[in-house]
């Protein structure tokens, strides 16, 4: 779970650090999509937090998934502290550090 983490951030670093590689990659994956509209949807998802540097894990993301589980029925409600938990996105930026 140590390595999944570090894998994440590792990845939302390079896309933060590489705007013309994340671009051009999302031209193959998207046909007919203008170098224009790729290079606004870039600088739209960098403002919404799209790829955390640091990680995206936190309790308040982690509940607010838990709630809509529980509205469903999916989920019987109970505290995090019974089922989340960020120790394995704690000890990948431990070893690989914040930015």
């Amino acid at each position: 779970a140590v390595a999944w983490n570090k894998a994440l951030i590792q990845a939302a670093r390079w896309a933060n650090s590489n705007k013309q590689a994340v671009i051009e990659f999302g031209q193959t994956k998207v046909p007919g999509i203008t170098a224009d509209k790729a290079w606004g949807l870039y600088d739209y998802y960098i403002k919404l937090g799209m790829w955390p540097v640091n990680g995206g894990m936190s309790k308040e993301l982690v509940y607010g998934d838990h709630e809509l589980w529980a509205k469903s029925k999916d989920m019987a409600p109970m505290p995090y502290e019974k089922w989340g938990t960020n120790e394995f996105q704690d000890k990948a930026l431990a070893e690989i550090g914040k930015q």
